[in-house]
């Protein structure tokens, strides 16, 4: 199952990297959509200056609508930041796990390697494999359970 966890957290830091890209754009997209609302907002003026007002209240709305979409991209630049959080940082506890286990199982081969009573070794081998896997797929479960979410 270990080695399942290297897929996984490949997936996984695919992932934190395409949502940290998503959030760029919309953050791009944001700034793009105040730099088009200001400069309707100017043209609005000029055009109210020079009398018409049908012509500026189109530019009005315009500027609203760029107002509009700024916050919607600012808002989905903060959730794609904030996923992306939350999967980096569960790849990060899934990577710190998968090597604790990595290393409880080394450890116990090296205690078998070293020798032990031949009565013991599949019972103790056995009882620590089966608590490593436990381990491993509740965190699998939690995983599956997160990117349901």
């Amino acid at each position: 199952m270990t080695t399942k966890y290297l897929e996984i957290l490949k997936q996984l830091k695919n992932s934190v990297s395409e949502l940290i890209n998503e959030a760029e754009n919309h953050k791009r997209n944001a700034a793009k959509a105040k730099e088009l609302a200001d400069k309707s907002y100017k043209e609005a003026l000029t055009l109210e200056k020079m009398g018409e007002k049908s012509k500026a209240q189109k530019c009005l709305n315009l500027q609203q609508q760029c107002i509009d979409q700024q916050k919607s991209a600012i808002e989905n630049f903060k959730k794609k930041e904030e996923l992306a959080k939350k999967r980096d940082d569960l790849a990060k506890n899934i990577e710190r796990k998968r090597s604790e286990i990595v290393n409880d199982i080394d450890k116990l081969e090296d205690f078998l390697r070293k020798g032990c009573d031949k009565n013991d070794c599949p019972e103790i081998r056995q009882l620590l494999i089966q608590n490593s896997l436990i381990e491993e797929f509740q965190r699998y479960q939690e995983l599956l359970k997160f990117c349901q979410e």
